[in-house]
């Protein structure tokens, strides 16, 4: 076999290796339902909220499950919603008081895993933007994912908090 054919071969079989890999993250992920969705907020001090609604993933990428659209964005990210799939459209509450369009640093199975373990605790996504917990915008929502990574390795012991605690803190 001749040295490009090799090499092409070591590639081929890098990316197969690379979709099983990502295919077996996703089979976590698919659900034999239209979606899941919760809203909720505790009844006693600490107050924490939170929701979500992740749509299947055939409908995130088939559908206008719930067309994104911000004109109070800045600059080119209100153009830059219309090249995104809706995969947690939070159906019951609207935070109007951040516009922010934020890269994330997780992939899907990672969102969705991430989201089940922090319950769509208000702001759980600034964990994985790269964003600072101690800028004026941020602050209260750095106070309350403290106060959520504080209260939840008690209540939920099953679930390991460390790497959100950690995300937290390199964000301060």
């Amino acid at each position: 076999m001749s040295e490009e054919r090799a090499d092409a071969a070591v590639v081929v079989r890098g990316i197969a290796d690379e979709v099983r890999a990502q295919t077996a993250a996703l089979d976590g992920c698919l659900m034999d339902v239209d979606g899941i969705a919760a809203a909720w907020r505790t009844v006693e001090e600490p107050l924490i909220v939170g929701e979500f609604c992740i749509p299947h993933l055939h409908r995130s990428v088939t559908e206008d499950v719930f067309p994104p659209d911000d004109d109070t964005l800045g600059g080119g990210d209100c153009e830059k919603l219309s090249d995104l799939y809706v995969i947690d459209s939070e159906p019951r509450f609207y935070d109007a008081g951040l516009h922010r369009l934020e890269l994330l640093d997780l992939d899907y199975a990672e969102y969705v895993n991430t989201v089940l373990v922090t319950k769509g605790a208000c702001g759980w996504q600034y964990l994985f933007a790269d964003v600072a917990f101690d800028s004026t915008e941020l602050r209260s929502t750095g106070a309350d994912l403290q106060a959520m990574l504080d209260s939840f390795p008690a209540w939920f012991p099953r679930h390991d908090y460390a790497p959100l605690r950690a995300r937290l803190e390199a964000r301060r």
